[in-house]
C-alpha cells in the first residue's frame, strides 16, 4: 500500500490528538485483503506523509502517532510495522544519521536503526532496540545484484581492510616523497643564495632565513648541509 499524498494517520483536536478516520480506513483494507496468511510486514514510507502536523514538533503527538501504528499490528498475520523517516540537516551535514524530530520519535519505537552512505558505501547502525542486546559497533552492507543491501562477509571485511591499508600505505609513500622533493629544493635554494650573500651567516637561524617554506622542511635541509659539510 502507498500513498502519493499526506495522508494523516492521526489529527489534533480541541480535545487532543486523536486518531483519524484515514487510520481506520487503512486497518479495515488490511482486514479485507489479507489473505489466507495475513500480512508479514506492513512499511509505511516516510513517516512525514503518514504523521500529523505537530508529530515532529510535539512530543505528545509523536507518542501518539506511535500508538497509532502499533495498532496496525493487529492486522491479520500481526505483521511487523517499519517505519522510514528523514535524518535532521545537522545529522546529513556531519555525514551521520539520526531522527528528525523530537526524541519522543524515537523513545516510543520499540526499534530503531540507521542508515548512511559514505562514498560508496553503506553504513547500518542499530540505535535502539528492545527485543535484544545492543549492537555498538556499524556494519558496513555491500550490495548484490539488483542493489540489496547485505552484511559483508569476512573475507570481503579482509579484503577492504587490505585495499584500505594499502591505500595509506601509498599515501603515506607519496607524503614522504613530495616532502623530501621539499628539502632537496630547500637545500638547492640554500647554497645558491649563501654563494650570493655577502654578509657573514653565524647561526642556524640565520640560515633559515635565507629560505622560505616550512620550517621543518628548513631545519632538515640545514641539517644534511652541515652534516654533509657543505
Amino acid at each position: 500500500m502507498c500513498s502519493s499524498d499526506l495522508v494523516a494517520l492521526v489529527s489534533a483536536t480541541p480535545t487532543g490528538v486523536v486518531e483519524s478516520p484515514e487510520l481506520a480506513a487503512l486497518r479495515e483494507r488490511l482486514a479485507v485483503d489479507a489473505g489466507p496468511d495475513g500480512w508479514s510486514l506492513i512499511v509505511l514510507d516516510p513517516l512525514a506523509r503518514w504523521a500529523g502536523a505537530d508529530t515532529e514538533a510535539d512530543n505528545t503527538a509523536a507518542t501518539r502517532l506511535v500508538q497509532a501504528l502499533e495498532t496496525l499490528t493487529a492486522a491479520p498475520g500481526a505483521p511487523t510495522v517499519l517505519v522510514a523517516h528523514h535524518s535532521s540537516k545537522a545529522a546529513r551535514r556531519t555525514g551521520t544519521a539520526d531522527a528528525r524530530g523530537v526524541t519522543g520519535l524515537q523513545d516510543a519505537m520499540r526499534w530503531a536503526s540507521s542508515l548512511r552512505s559514505e562514498g560508496g558505501d553503506v553504513y547500518f547502525r542499530q540505535i535502539k532496540s528492545n527485543y535484544s542486546i545492543p549492537m555498538p559497533d556499524e556494519l558496513r552492507l555491500v550490495r548484490t545484484q539488483g542493489g540489496v543491501l547485505r552484511v559483508a562477509s569476512d573475507g570481503e571485511v579482509a579484503e577492504r581492510q587490505a585495499r584500505d591499508e594499502a591505500r595509506a600505505d601509498d599515501g603515506q609513500a607519496a607524503k614522504a616523497a613530495r616532502r623530501e622533493a621539499r628539502i632537496v629544493a630547500a637545500m638547492a635554494d640554500l647554497v645558491a643564495r649563501l654563494r650570493e650573500s655577502t654578509a657573514p651567516v653565524r647561526s642556524q637561524a640565520q640560515l633559515a632565513g635565507l629560505i622560505g617554506g616550512e620550517r621543518t622542511v628548513r631545519q632538515d635541509a640545514i641539517s644534511r648541509l652541515l652534516s654533509s659539510g657543505q
